[in-house]
C-alpha cells in the first residue's frame, strides 16, 4: 500500500538536500565567470579589444552568483522551520495542525516552491553571462538580458513564497 506520509517525508529530505547541491553549483559558476572576466583581461583575443562592459558584467554576474550561493545556506536555515510562526499569523482559515497530512503536503510543496526559484535565479543569472558576452538572443530567439531578469525576479519571488 502507498504510504503518503513516508513519500512526502523523504520528498522534503531531497529537497532539502538539493539545495546545498544549487548552491556549489552557483558557486563554480561564479568563480567561472570571475576567472573568464579576469582571462579575459589578461589575455585578450588576437585582434579584439577588451570590452570593458563585458568583463564588468561577468564580474558582476559571478559576484552575484557567490552571493546567491551563500544566501541559500540562510536560505535552508530558514526552511528548516525558523520563520513557521509567520503562517500563523498570515493564515485566513486558520492553519492545518503541525502533525496532519495536509502541514506535511503544504510544507513539501513551499519547499519545492523555493528550489525551482533557486534555480530560476541561477538560470536568470546565466543567461546574464550571455548577454554579457554579446549573444543577445536567449533560448527561443528572445532577449537574453530581459529573460534572464525575468527568470531572476520569478525566482526570487519563488523564493520567498516558499520560505
Amino acid at each position: 500500500m502507498f504510504d503518503l506520509a513516508s513519500f512526502l517525508a523523504g520528498l522534503q529530505a531531497f529537497g532539502r538536500a538539493l539545495m546545498p547541491l544549487l548552491a556549489a553549483v552557483a558557486a563554480v559558476i561564479g568563480l567561472y565567470c570571475i576567472g573568464r572576466a579576469i582571462y579575459s583581461l589578461v589575455r585578450p583575443e588576437p585582434g579584439q579589444d577588451v570590452k570593458l562592459g563585458s568583463v564588468a558584467m561577468q564580474t558582476v554576474v559571478g559576484a552575484l552568483l557567490l552571493q546567491a550561493a551563500v544566501t541559500s545556506n540562510w536560505a535552508r536555515g530558514l526552511l528548516g522551520g525558523a520563520g513557521s510562526g509567520m503562517r500563523e499569523h498570515l493564515a485566513v482559515g486558520g492553519v492545518a495542525p503541525t502533525g496532519s497530512i495536509l502541514h506535511q503536503i503544504v510544507s513539501v510543496g513551499l519547499l519545492w516552491v523555493a528550489v525551482i526559484g533557486f534555480v530560476g535565479v541561477i538560470t536568470g543569472l546565466v543567461l546574464w553571462i550571455d548577454a554579457a558576452k554579446g549573444n543577445t538572443s536567449g533560448p527561443g530567439g528572445r532577449d537574453a538580458f530581459w529573460g534572464g531578469f525575468w527568470r531572476i525576479v520569478g525566482g526570487g519571488l519563488a523564493i520567498n513564497i516558499g520560505l
